[in-house]
C-alpha cells in the first residue's frame, strides 16, 4: 500500500462539511452579533470622540473668551492707572497753586503790615519831632532870642527832621 500524501478520504469530506457547518452555525448564531456590538461600538466611539471634539472648541472658545476678558481687564486697568495719575497731577496743581496764593497772600499781608509799622514808626518820629520842637521853642522863649535866631533853629530842627523821615 502506497501512502499517498495528499489524497481525499470520507474523513476528510466530513471534517470540511463540519467546518462549513461549523462556519455557518458560528455565522448565524456569533458572528452578527460580534458584528452588531462592534459597530455599536465604533458609533459609540465616533459618538464620545465627537463630543470630545465639541468640548475642545468650547474649550478652546472660553480659553479665548478669557484670554480677551483679561486683555479688556488689562486695558481697563491701565486706563484707571493713567485716569488716576492724571486726576493727581491736576490735584498736585491745586495745591500748589492754593499754596502759592496763600503765600502771596501772607507776603501781601506781611507788606501791610510793614507799611504800617513803619508810617507807626515815622509818626512816632513826627510827635518826637513835634515834641522835640516845642521843647526847643520852649527853650528858644527863655533865652529871647532874636526871631531870625529862631527862624534858623526852626529850619535846621525840620531839615533834621525830614532826613529821619
Amino acid at each position: 500500500m502506497r501512502a499517498e500524501l495528499v489524497g481525499i478520504d470520507i474523513n476528510m469530506v466530513f471534517q470540511l462539511l463540519n467546518t462549513l457547518l461549523l462556519f455557518l452555525l458560528l455565522r448565524k448564531l456569533l458572528f452578527r452579533r460580534v458584528s452588531d456590538f462592534m459597530r455599536e461600538r465604533r458609533e459609540k466611539i465616533q459618538g464620545t470622540l465627537q463630543q470630545a471634539d465639541e468640548k475642545n472648541r468650547q474649550a478652546d472658545s472660553l480659553k479665548q473668551e478669557y484670554a480677551e476678558k483679561i486683555r479688556d481687564i488689562e486695558r481697563e486697568s491701565e486706563r484707571a492707572f493713567r485716569d488716576a495719575a492724571e486726576r493727581a497731577e491736576k490735584r498736585k496743581a491745586e495745591i500748589l497753586k492754593e499754596a502759592k496764593e496763600e503765600a502771596e497772600a501772607i507776603i501781601r499781608r506781611a507788606r501791610k503790615e510793614i507799611e504800617l509799622e513803619r508810617k507807626r514808626a515815622v509818626a512816632e518820629v513826627k510827635e518826637y519831632a513835634v515834641e522835640a520842637a516845642i521843647d526847643a521853642a520852649s527853650r528858644l522863649i527863655r533865652r529871647n532870642l532874636d526871631s531870625g535866631e529862631n527862624r534858623r533853629m526852626v529850619r535846621e530842627f525840620i531839615d533834621e527832621v525830614g532826613r529821619v523821615s
